[in-house]
C-alpha cells in the first residue's frame, strides 16, 4: 500500500511538473506572438512614415516647381509688356 501511495504521488508530481512545463510553454508562445505583432506594427508604422515623407517630398518639389515657373513666366511678362511699352 504504502508503494502504491509513493507511486502515485510521484505520478501526482509527474503530472504537475508536466502542467507547469505547458504553462510556461504557452506564456513563452503568447510572449513571442505579441512580440511578432508589435514588430509588425513598428514595421508598418515606419512604412507609413517613410510614405508620408515621401510624399510630403514630391508635393513640396512640385509646389517648387510650379513656383519656379510661375515666376518665369512673370517675368516673360514683364518682358514682352515692356518691349511692347518700347515698340508701341
Amino acid at each position: 500500500m504504502a508503494k502504491r501511495r509513493a507511486e502515485y504521488q510521484v505520478q501526482l508530481e509527474l503530472q504537475r511538473d508536466q502542467e507547469r512545463l505547458k504553462q510556461k510553454e504557452q506564456m513563452r508562445e503568447m510572449r513571442r506572438s505579441r512580440d511578432e505583432e508589435s514588430v509588425a506594427k513598428q514595421e508598418e508604422m515606419r512604412r507609413q512614415t517613410i510614405e508620408y515623407e515621401s510624399q510630403t517630398q514630391l508635393s513640396l518639389l512640385n509646389a517648387k516647381y510650379q513656383m519656379k515657373a510661375q515666376m518665369k513666366n512673370e517675368q516673360l511678362q514683364r518682358e514682352l509688356s515692356a518691349q511692347e511699352d518700347i515698340a508701341g
